[in-house]
């Protein structure tokens, strides 16, 4: 069967460009794969998202470490007014979205349909809505009836900006965060004395979930949702909650016609929380498509022109001065041009252990004052999270004592691109089993750097040659994190350093992971498993 349908991509979030403030994560990097490999492939895809006026926060430092900052942005030249205002119903009240388009074709994207509610129209609290991305931080008056209404505002108002444009689509609702898509078509076909309602749905509706953590996976109070929503309690009951608690993840998986998890390790995690919302009469059951990453975006073209470990590794060197000049105009750090550069660069969560090099302070340090190697560090944590704030502020005050170690503030996906072109290794240290897929090691590796991970996500589907292993991918019998730094310190000492001392041995193994990235990891050949499992 062929799809004829356009397909409507509805996220919470989507990494365009630095002047467009629209992503924090993780899913902003898997929208941007899978739209732009869209836009590449000339698929019938177009984007939903809202538009967070101050982005999720801006990043600095200061004497005592890192400040949260909040900047309004207005984006004429890039976004187009559309003119086009909907009403939809929020705490059984009306409230207005204004609707902008990145028009087709801008940095490489097909049209995009960002939700704007921070207009006069508005009432203060109404407009709070899509201020920030994930409805912002505490400190910012943030609380769980905003999280639950900007859900509610990209789902609402995608369905009516669908309808108001006349498009026959299949939705594919990237996460829980936009599953009321989902439930508003279901409403709205309820409204209508639809027959079969149900069925309809999920002809229409496709649901990829992306990870087993309980941020990524809300659940809610029935009673919160039915109120803010203007929905009936018990249908809301009926597809997913009990009479206590709505699962955003679990309602996803049974209102979607395909659901899908972002790794074959991921799969039979999903399959365990969230297995029983799948109806087995009338669903397919859940499969798995590994995430991959756009090398269009990541992979710079004088590396994919290289065509032996040789040209790879002079790319390198290039880019490694690249990175050496960064981090000196950015730090005031000067690195040494000889020594191995290991980059730590992401979100800062518990489960990816950022302090896990950490664990021997003294072998770090010795390592360091040696020259043995050299370490960078990026990435935010979420604004509320104290606990990573520390740990970020923590690694901060150590790279003011300790030579070759560096903290940059201000992390973007362009600083993160120029990090994984100048790294030597390029370090994951999840806690196994909860990184679900994970991508950044995909785009690093595109680049000529190598991978030191647990074996966590799309890891265990890698050639384990081509890359440095370590740690348990499970619960270990005794402290798992206490093991898995044990490990990671004996990777090094056994491994990275031995390597990295016969160039001809070093340089083959990351030319061989920089081609198997091209051949598997690509945005591309994810798109095409979208393409041929999801959307027919």
């Amino acid at each position: 069967m062929k799809r004829k349908k356009t397909i409507a991509f509805v996220t919470p979030e989507v990494f365009i460009s630095s002047e467009l403030h629209t992503g924090t994560g993780g899913l902003g990097e898997f929208s941007r794969a899978i739209l732009t490999a869209a836009y590449k492939k000339e698929l019938d895809m177009v984007g939903f998202a809202i538009l967070p006026r101050e982005g999720y926060y801006d990043q600095g430092v200061d004497g005592s470490g890192m400040t949260i900052s909040y900047t309004p942005r207005y984006y004429p030249g890039i976004l187009e007014n559309t003119g086009i205002y909907l009403t939809i119903e929020l705490c059984g009240s009306p409230v207005q979205v204004l609707v902008h388009r990145l028009p087709h074709g801008t940095f490489g994207f097909p049209e995009i349909f960002f939700f704007d509610a921070d207009i006069p129209e508005n009432n203060d609290l109404a407009r709070l809505n899509t201020l920030h991305l994930y409805g912002g931080s505490y400190a910012r008056g943030a609380n769980l009836d905003r999280k639950i209404c900007q859900s509610l505002l990209i789902g609402k108002a995608t369905v009516a900006l669908i309808d108001y444009l006349g498009l026959d689509v299949i939705f594919h609702i990237n996460e829980s965060h936009c599953v009321f898509t989902a439930v508003e078509l279901l409403h709205a076909y309820e409204k209508e004395g639809r027959r079969n309602s149900l069925k309809m749905v999920r002809s229409q509706v496709r649901f990829t979930t992306h990870t087993p953590v309980d941020a990524g996976n809300p659940r809610y109070p029935i009673d919160r949702v039915a109120y803010l929503g203007g929905y009936d309690k018990g249908i809301l009951e009926e597809i997913g909650g009990d009479s206590e608690e709505f699962n955003m993840t679990g309602v996803g998986v049974y209102l979607a016609g395909q659901t899908n998890a972002v790794s074959k390790k991921h799969l039979k995690k999903a399959r365990e929380l969230v297995g029983r919302f799948v109806d087995e009469r009338r669903q397919r059951p859940m499969i798995s498509i590994t995430n991959g990453t756009s090398q269009d975006f990541w992979q710079y073209k004088e590396f994919r022109n290289a065509r032996t470990p040789h040209e790879l590794m002079h790319q390198k060197r290039t880019h490694r001065k690249y990175l050496i000049d960064y981090v000196r105009d950015m730090s005031g750090v000067s690195l040494e041009k000889e020594s191995m550069i290991v980059v730590w660069a992401r979100r800062f969560a518990e489960y990816k252990r950022p302090k896990l090099l950490f664990d021997d302070f003294e072998w770090l340090k010795n390592h360091l004052v040696s020259g043995r190697f050299q370490v960078i560090y990026a990435g935010k944590p979420h604004p509320d999270d104290k606990a990573m704030i520390h740990a970020w502020n923590y690694i901060y005050s150590q790279s003011k004592s300790l030579p070759h170690l560096v903290m940059l503030p201000g992390f973007t996906m362009e600083m993160n691109k120029i990090l994984k072109a100048g790294a030597d290794v390029w370090l994951n240290t999840p806690r196994a089993p909860y990184e679900a897929c994970g991508t950044s090691g995909m785009s690093a590796a595109m680049v000529g750097a190598i991978n030191c991970s647990t074996p966590d996500g799309w890891m265990l589907e890698a050639n384990p040659e081509h890359a440095f292993l370590f740690g348990s991918n499970g619960v270990h019998d005794s402290d798992q994190d206490a093991h898995d730094a044990g490990e990671l310190r004996k990777c090094f000492d056994e491994e990275i350093f031995p390597s990295f001392g016969d160039q001809f041995r070093w340089n083959n193994k990351a030319f061989l992971e920089m081609k198997e990235a091209e051949q598997k990891w690509t945005a591309d050949r994810m798109l095409k498993e979208y393409d041929d499992l999801m959307y027919i």
